[in-house]
């Protein structure tokens, strides 16, 4: 078996670095596994699959280089792409990066390609070009967060590639069952968790720390929601804590976000960390009495998973993915979606309740064993044979 996943990019996010561990899980295996990427645009993280840019060419730090002296984009471009998304197929956008994974396979010799997401809009093209190999997407979000909120522009062309795959992967059986519709082979697989050596938790006894680790996208993170409940924390007269926050996005978000905190007074009481690598990452998990996830949608967020490897108690919002990877485990506490106020309260709870965060702490650490890279990776070399 040689597989190859296909991504649009292999940003600094939860769906592309998922989609390193499982392939770099697969080369654990003596599988070969490779990525390639839509976009010309070198892997954020650090990877022992090769990914590919073009046909032949591997990424390189020269790449990475160039990507960083281009990072201004010229606004005319930008607009003429949005209208263009409006307009055209997406396959039809990418004719070219199609043709380059074409000869890609057919030089490398892979059986199977895993579409994941958007790019499982080319699934029809590449079916009438490589009908011999074996087609699985892999859907990262629920259904109508996926259709309505990720990519409302391609969804009947999303759906048309869904019909044509040999099989399609989702994260919950909740969404396995919501996409039945569309093709009948449809499964669910977990996200892994990486195991890290942790060390004894760091804490600070003068004060208790929050934790939000998530790309700064305003709306669907829920930055403006976290931003609700913190103010309603501090008003609740909460004793001392502080929030680290981990992560990028697009320019916009973060000048909106920034400009949330500071209207609502909170910028002494919320530190932006920006992107971080896992290592320097795992000081701020170490030191953390809880994590906080305020998102409107999620899939199978691997922030969770990272947060119970290392005994962080949870509060999220009711959400199927977040439900999947806590089970009955008692390691996060439910809040009703979007009820800031309740979110507020049940943070001022676990801040004060020692016991309870030590319980939840245990919780963790077991409930996590269950979603181990290897036993995942196992599951996904059953389904592909």
């Amino acid at each position: 078996m040689k597989i190859l996943f296909v991504v649009t990019e292999m940003r600094l996010g939860g769906r592309e670095r998922v989609v390193g561990h499982i392939s770099d899980g697969m080369l654990d295996r003596d599988i070969d596994s490779a990525i390639f990427s839509i976009w010309q645009k070198p892997s954020y993280f650090e990877l022992n699959s090769p990914v590919y840019l073009k046909s032949n060419k591997l990424a390189s730090k020269s790449d990475k280089r160039k990507t960083e002296n281009n990072i201004i984009k010229i606004n005319s471009k930008k607009i003429l792409g949005s209208v263009a998304k409006t307009v055209f197929k997406f396959s039809t956008l990418q004719k070219g990066r199609i043709k380059e994974l074409v000869k890609l396979v057919n030089t490398k010799g892979f059986d199977t390609l895993v579409l994941t997401d958007l790019t499982i809009t080319l699934a029809k093209e590449i079916k009438s070009k490589l009908p011999n190999v074996k087609l699985i997407g892999w859907i990262h979000m629920e259904e109508k967060a996926f259709f309505e909120s990720q990519y409302p522009q391609f969804k009947r062309e999303i759906i048309d590639g869904i019909s044509v795959l040999d099989k399609v992967v989702t994260l919950t059986k909740k969404q396995s069952i919501s996409y039945k519709k569309y093709n009948e082979n449809t499964i669910n697989i977990p996200n892994p968790t990486p195991v890290f050596q942790v060390k004894d938790t760091l804490k600070d006894n003068n004060s208790k720390n929050l934790l939000v680790v998530a790309r700064i996208d305003v709306d669907h993170k829920g930055l403006d929601l976290l931003v609700d409940v913190l103010t309603k924390l501090v008003a609740m007269g909460s004793e001392k804590w502080k929030l680290d926050v981990v992560g990028s996005g697009k320019l916009e978000d973060e000048i909106k976000f920034r400009k949330m905190i500071n209207n609502a007074n909170l910028s002494d009481k919320i530190n932006l960390l920006g992107a971080l690598q896992p290592k320097e990452l795992a000081f701020f998990y170490q030191k953390a009495d809880g994590f906080l996830m305020t998102s409107r949608f999620e899939g199978f967020p691997m922030t969770i998973g990272e947060a119970f490897m290392y005994g962080v108690p949870v509060i999220s919002f009711d959400l199927d993915g977040v439900r999947e990877i806590s089970g009955n485990s008692g390691a996060t506490l439910f809040v009703d979606k979007f009820n800031t106020t309740e979110f507020a309260k049940t943070i001022q709870n676990l801040l004060s309740d020692e016991n309870l965060r030590d319980d939840m702490k245990k919780a963790a650490k077991i409930r996590i064993k269950e979603f181990e890279v290897p036993e995942v990776v196992n599951t996904w070399t059953r389904e592909l044979e």
